[in-house]
């Protein structure tokens, strides 16, 4: 409906052009977009290609594990009650993608006069994020938020972005008045890649939850691939230790329950490198289904403080095969000097599991059961190996550099409707002003929609998508 109601407005403005332009002086002037569409802007980094309309077979890549907490405030203003708030990540595609989307999504109300117009951009990244953000981006598209949105946010962008360097840029456009304070809020989490794919900025170098759909691609498995050179990470394993002794017979589904393992004291100089489930069985599925998230803490004092704490690490495991060893490869993540407790929970649909085992106290291990220490006959039949890390250095590139962290933020707000900012009137929102620091998508904002030009400029177009929550 609404991409109907933009067609309609765009028919009626070719009709009356000089209306149009009358409208577009009354609104404080406009700006004449570039020849081409902005989605079709390349570079040496992003290459002319054929690609796919948006029908063919797609990968979701999730760059996030754990829950979305509240934490990167977009309501971050200049003395002038400009906002300047916004988040940023640079990433290098491996394959052409189309769609991308933020989990959940939290803002002011209008009743509150606490609503506010976001902002989704995504630029070709050059050099830096200040050097970037003064291009046009490929794509860009303004959503007015009025409530909190649970579901989050899709952004599909008709038509395949080429493997390249990009850079997402999330950001607030509604000023802050003496009786407004509009806020939007996007969600903070562990990421599962290092800074070298995934390099986060804007008013905070934390990550923030997102998600990329590819284009599916036969002959590649990491869709994210480093930004620039990366260092070689090598693994000098020590030999496996068994942390049980012989099956028992009896196995054990985790589907719908927590089953945490709490690892002992990780020796000084070693990581805790892998833990392995021992034919972990899956009730003879062979097929999909059978799947299982997991999530590592550093242990703290007791299991319900450690999981007040973020998470180190976290993944998924997904169509694991019936009594296969299933490994949890943790990388370099969790260093020697701590205790780890590593949470199983199974997700199906199909069922996942282990087969119990008897517990060896020497190995040091300890297992719970949704939050309660368990008997050592409820331990998986497990192994797990240390290792020290060796970092091979890789050749010298610049990293994409970082703004500083603009000041001004929005502790007192709260994403459940409560007004951030001292109203003290009933008037409504004012109206949207591009963020500084040349992010703008092509043209002026004017108050009621974008406005096409095509009478009196033939062949320049000012394309400005726009959108209400």
């Amino acid at each position: 409906m609404k991409k109907l109601l933009s067609v309609l407005i765009s028919a009626v403005c070719a009709v009356c052009a000089a209306c149009v332009l009358c409208l577009a002086l009354f609104a404080g002037g406009f700006t004449i977009a570039a020849a081409e569409d902005a989605s079709e802007t390349t570079s040496e980094e992003v290459p002319v290609e054929d690609l796919p309309t948006v029908d063919p077979a797609e990968e979701r890549v999730i760059t996030y594990f754990g829950d979305c907490k509240i934490g990167h405030w977009l309501s971050v203003f200049d003395d002038s009650g400009n906002c300047t708030g916004y988040v940023s990540v640079v990433f290098s595609a491996a394959a052409p993608f189309h769609q991308f989307g933020v989990p959940v999504v939290w803002s002011g109300t209008d009743e509150n006069r606490s609503s506010a117009e976001c902002r989704f951009a995504i630029y070709e990244f050059k050099d830096d994020e200040e050097t970037t953000m003064k291009g046009t981006p490929v794509f860009c598209e303004d959503i007015w938020f009025r409530h909190d949105s649970g579901y989050g946010i899709i952004m599909p962008m008709e038509k395949f972005l080429p493997a390249g360097k990009y850079m997402l840029v999330i950001s607030q456009l509604t000023p802050r008045t003496e009786d407004t304070g509009p806020y939007i809020v996007i969600p903070r989490v562990s990421s599962l890649y290092s800074s070298n794919y995934l390099k986060f900025g804007g008013i905070s170098d934390k990550p923030f939850a997102f998600y990329v759909d590819f284009l599916k691609t036969e002959g590649i498995t990491e869709y994210f691939r480093p930004i620039n050179n990366a260092d070689v990470t090598e693994f000098h394993n020590d030999e496996p230790v068994k942390v049980t002794g012989d099956n028992e017979g009896g196995a054990h589904c985790i589907n719908d329950e927590d089953f945490a393992l709490l690892s002992p004291v990780i020796p000084d100089g070693k990581v805790l490198h892998t833990l392995t489930l021992l034919s972990a069985p899956t009730w003879s599925n062979n097929g999909t289904g059978s799947n299982m998230s997991f999530a590592v803490y550093k242990w703290n004092s007791n299991y319900e403080t450690t999981l007040k704490g973020d998470p180190v690490y976290g993944g998924t495991v997904k169509d694991h095969k019936d009594c296969a060893d299933l490994e949890l490869d943790f990388a370099d993540r969790l260093e020697g000097g701590s205790q780890y407790l590593i949470v199983l929970r199974g997700i199906g649909p199909k069922q996942i599991g282990f087969w119990n085992a008897k517990y060896k106290h020497s190995a040091g291990w300890n297992s719970y059961l949704n939050g309660e220490r368990v008997s050592s006959e409820l331990m998986p039949s497990c192994s797990y190996t240390t290792a020290t890390v060796e970092i091979i250095p890789a050749a010298t590139e610049d990293v994409p550099g970082e703004e500083g962290t603009p000041s001004g933020g929005d502790p007192a707000a709260t994403p459940s409707g409560s007004q951030p900012v001292d109203p003290s009137s009933s008037t409504g929102p004012s109206g949207t002003s591009s963020p500084s620091g040349g992010k703008g998508c092509g043209g002026s904002l004017i108050t009621s929609s974008a406005v096409l030009l095509p009478l009196l400029f033939a062949g320049l177009l000012a394309s400005k998508k726009r959108r209400s929550m």
